[in-house]
Order: structure tokens, then C-alpha cells, then sequence
């Protein structure tokens, strides 16, 4: 059988399923804006239901997907093992991490996140109107007690430390780059009516500039909060969406792969493969060139390590058919320069202090070096 193939055309169709529910993700973002906005940015409980429905759509999608992932290295393997799929596939959505959480539990957890994320952001808009009308409040007095011929100095002279108390006032919404174009949209605004009216220099016009403000920061609220909300709902929630997505699929390809085949009698062991997105060398470099004497990466059947390794894994196994001359050691072989690449700091200059190999420092078992307080520092 050949697993690279099985394992591109998997690649291959997860991006195709993470398009679609991202664009849903999106979309769904949108129509809780809407809400909020409609809502003058009160959340009700209709909006928490909001919350609810996507956490339970994303949950829906992602056990099918799930599912479907499994069938398909049965299918796509020739495998014929139809109920065992099942039975995978049912694990994989109830398998427990090591948070204590399952996924079910995840977008309950991934919801209720959400919405106090979304109530922070609400919050700080409150705070960015409160600030605004303090501001605005202020500025009105100044102009009131100025006389008509001293209105313009004065009002170019308190214009920048009127401009740095409304910065202030609204730094907590200024989340990411597009709020804080935003927010310097409005400040040109402000910057242009305060040059024009100084320029008339009259009370009428002071009056007029407090008004054309006072619409134009409004206006910015809206596009403030907007983006803001945007950004924890969509940013940096899908991110998060992103990490569970990955996570509980390769979870359920590795265990497909290996379920479905371990009890064919002339596979031997799974190679371990490093994902092509594999970003810094990690425990997987070890998984990756660890040799049992069965080959670079080969794992027996009964040695195999916790799949996945870590959270965003995308790193997969093929089985590995047994070959003529093949022995197994008791003991593995881990290259020191795999270790080396990712060891932290000051267990290498300990290791060099004590005359040890970071061999010696390492954990196997477990997957990780040795921590300071097993070592008595």
C-alpha cells in the first residue's frame, strides 16, 4: 500500500474541509456584529445563543470531519475494516488530553471564552464612550470661557494634550493594525475641523467644531468596536479553532493508521515522518531518527509513543512492512545531535559541567529532557 499517497490525499481534502469551515467561521462572526450593533452593543441573550449555535456547529463539523478522516484511511487503504472505523473515530471525540478536557468539553470551554472575551471588548467601548464625553465635556468649557479673539491660540495650544487624553482613553480598544488605522482616521479628522474652525476663530465656530467632533468620534466608536470585536471573536479565536481543528485530526489519522493495521502480521513497526509545516525542532526530531534497528525513525508496534506528540502536530506514520535481516534492539539509539538542536540552555552547559551526554538527560518514555528539579538545582 502506499501510505504517502493515502497520506497526500488526506492533506489534500482537510484543506479543502478547513476552507469551508473557516469561511462559515467568518461569516457567522459577521452576523454576531450585526447583532451587537443592532443591540447598541448590549449583549442579550440572544447574542449569547449566538455564541452557543457556533460552538455547537464548529463541534458538529469537527466530529464528522473527524469521521470522515478515519473512514478514509480505511477506504483509501483498502482496509475493509468498517466497524473498527467506527469504533476509532468514537474514541478520537471522546479521548481525554492531557488538560482533562474532551472535545465536547473543548467548544463548551472555547464558547464560554469567547463571550467573556467579547464582554471585555464590549467594556472597553463603554469605557472609550465615557472617555469621549469626559473629553468632549472639557472642551466645550474651554471653548465657553475663551473670548471670541483668544479661541483660536488657545485651542491650537490645547489641541495636542486634548489629542494625547483621547488616545489614552481609547488604547485598550486599539487591538490590532486595522483599529489602530481606525482610530487615526478619526484623529485626522479631528485634526482638520480644529485647524479650520481656529482659523475663524468665533464662538459659532467652536460650537460647530464641538459638534462636526463629537459626530465623527461616534463614528469611530462603531468602526472601533467593530474590529475590536472582530479581532477576539474572529483573529484570535480562530487561531484557537485552528489548534483543535489540527490537533484532533491527526490525532485521528495517526490512530486510524495505526488501529487499522497493527494486527496485520507483516507490519513490524510505523515510521515516524516529520510534517513538511514542521517549524522548530522538537520532541518529533527525536521520534524522527530514533532508531530501534529497524530503521531510521521505525517504531516496534509495542513501543510506539503518545500520538499526537504535542498540540498542532501534523507529524504522521507509515507502517513499515517487515523486511528479511531485520532485528529489534532492546534498547534504542538516540542521535546527540537531534538532542542538541533543541535542548534548552543551561542543560547543555549542566551536561558539559558534569561530563554527561544529553542522552543521559532525557527522558525517552516521557518525551523530554530531565527538569531542574530531578537533577537537584
Amino acid at each position: 500500500m502506499n501510505w504517502e499517497q493515502v497520506r497526500r490525499l488526506f492533506l489534500e481534502w482537510f484543506l479543502s474541509e478547513w476552507e469551508e469551515i473557516e469561511k462559515d467561521f467568518s461569516e457567522k462572526t459577521d452576523k454576531l456584529i450585526e447583532r451587537l450593533r443592532e443591540q447598541n452593543y448590549q449583549i442579550d441573550k440572544q447574542t449569547e445563543e449566538l455564541l452557543r449555535e457556533l460552538a455547537e456547529e464548529l463541534y458538529h463539523k469537527i466530529t464528522t470531519l473527524i469521521t470522515h478522516v478515519v473512514n478514509a484511511v480505511n477506504k483509501t487503504a483498502k482496509l475493509q475494516k468498517d466497524a473498527l472505523a467506527l469504533k476509532i473515530a468514537e474514541e478520537v471525540i471522546n479521548h481525554r488530553w492531557d488538560d482533562g478536557l474532551k472535545l465536547s468539553e473543548r467548544f463548551w470551554d472555547f464558547s464560554q471564552q469567547a463571550m467573556a472575551r467579547l464582554k471585555n471588548t464590549i467594556m472597553e467601548g463603554i469605557r472609550y464612550d465615557n472617555g469621549v464625553k469626559a473629553l468632549m465635556y472639557k472642551l466645550q468649557y474651554t471653548i465657553e470661557a475663551l473670548e471670541q479673539q483668544e479661541f483660536a491660540i488657545v485651542l491650537k495650544e490645547q489641541l495636542p494634550k486634548w489629542l494625547k487624553e483621547f488616545e489614552e482613553s481609547t488604547r485598550g480598544l486599539m487591538v490590532n493594525a486595522e483599529s489602530r488605522q481606525a482610530w487615526e482616521k478619526i484623529k485626522r479628522k479631528i485634526e482638520k475641523y480644529v485647524e479650520k474652525r481656529s482659523k475663524e476663530g468665533t464662538y459659532y465656530a467652536g460650537r460647530q467644531l464641538l459638534k462636526e467632533i463629537e459626530e465623527a468620534l461616534q463614528e469611530g466608536k462603531m468602526e472601533l468596536v467593530d474590529k475590536a470585536v472582530k479581532w477576539w471573536v474572529y483573529d484570535k479565536q480562530l487561531y484557537r479553532l485552528k489548534t483543535i481543528v489540527w490537533t484532533e485530526t491527526a490525532h485521528a489519522y495517526l490512530k486510524a493508521t495505526v488501529e487499522l493495521t497493527k494486527d496485520e502480521e507483516e507490519i513490524i513497526g510505523y515510521q515516524w515522518r516529520l510534517s513538511r509545516s514542521h517549524p522548530r525542532p522538537d520532541i518529533c526530531d527525536v521520534y524522527a531518527n530514533v532508531d530501534y534497528g529497524l530503521g531510521k525513525g521505525v517504531h516496534p508496534k509495542n513501543k510506539l509513543p503518545r500520538l499526537p506528540a504535542h498540540p498542532h502536530c501534523m507529524c504522521y506514520l507509515v507502517p513499515v512492512v517487515r523486511r528479511k535481516g531485520m532485528e529489534e534492539k532492546a534498547k534504542p539509539t538516540i542521535p546527540e545531535s537531534v538532542l542538541e538542536s533543541w535542548a534548552p540552555k543551561w542543560l547543555k552547559e549542566y551536561a558539559k559541567e558534569k561530563g554527561l551526554s544529553l542522552v543521559d538527560l532525557f527522558n525517552f518514555e516521557e518525551g523530554r529532557f530531565l527538569r531542574k528539579r530531578e537533577l537537584g538545582r
